[in-house]
């Protein structure tokens, strides 16, 4: 028999739950299924609704590619940004370790006041989504951490 967790095991073990249960796929895709209609399936597999992960998202034949992927390396950065819309998902390459699977996403907010071109998306803390974070501030134009890493975008 399992023991039960208490005290500061239980708050963390729930902490890592709700890391995983929110992450950015999670997020975007519990905002597109209650919003526009598109279920969030329970993996990456083919079927009705979006793909389970960021990659399984970018690479589906779910909506529209605004900026179609090329590629993960660094080279492959996509130049047309001007062409994303609010809503528009966009799609990143962070960790090394994932191999030639995106493994970020987010969902363009439009410009800021600075006219910096910004989104939305979760983040490694477990209260929710943000517009910055130990990546560094979520802009999508310039030579940033998030600006660098994006491959990829689509429209639903």
């Amino acid at each position: 028999m399992t023991p039960r967790p208490t005290g500061a095991s239980r708050r963390s073990a729930s902490r890592v739950a709700l890391r995983q249960a929110a992450g950015a796929p999670g997020h975007s895709g519990r905002a597109r299924g209650y919003r526009a209609r598109y279920p969030l399936m329970s993996s990456d597999t083919a079927g009705d609704g979006l793909p389970r992960t960021a990659n399984g998202m970018a690479r589906s034949k779910e909506g529209v590619d605004v900026l179609p992927l090329a590629g993960v390396s660094p080279d492959d950065r996509p130049s047309a940004i001007d062409q994303l819309q609010p809503g528009d998902l966009v799609f990143f390459k962070l960790d090394a370790r994932t191999k030639d699977r995106l493994d970020h996403l987010g969902i363009v907010l439009g410009y800021d006041t600075e006219g910096h071109l910004i989104f939305v998306s979760s983040r490694e803390e477990v209260n929710g989504p943000t517009i910055g974070d130990m990546g560094g501030v979520s802009r999508l134009d310039g030579n940033g951490y998030y600006a660098k890493t994006l491959r990829s975008a689509k429209r639903l």
